[in-house]
């Protein structure tokens, strides 16, 4: 079974969740660099990726004071036509044996 995560975030702190599973970032899902995932593309294709990870940086605002915060941003990179693009886990969906 395929599922989508769900982003969350956890005082400036984002994180994928697995719908009705997931109750904070303590028990979110741990993703490993360099292991497959099994992924199901918006159109219904299934493929098999290798897990990266890139920072995200964005400016969050919290009660009138702005940060600047950095968090992982787990996906994978593929090939389109000779230029590398990157896909980030929120964008397809996950099987669920693979999360853990």
């Amino acid at each position: 079974m395929y599922i989508q995560l769900m982003v969350r975030n956890d005082w400036a702190f984002e994180y994928l969740a697995i719908p009705g599973e997931t109750k904070s970032s303590a028990d979110a899902p741990k993703f490993e660099v360099g292991r497959q995932y099994r992924i199901e593309w918006p159109d219904g294709f299934k493929d098999t990726v290798v897990c990266a990870k890139q920072d995200r940086n964005v400016r969050c605002s919290d009660h009138g004071s702005v940060t600047d915060v950095t968090w992982p941003d787990f996906g994978f990179q593929v090939n389109l036509h000779g230029f590398l693009a990157w896909v980030s886990f929120r964008q397809v969906k996950i099987h669920r044996d693979d999360l853990t």
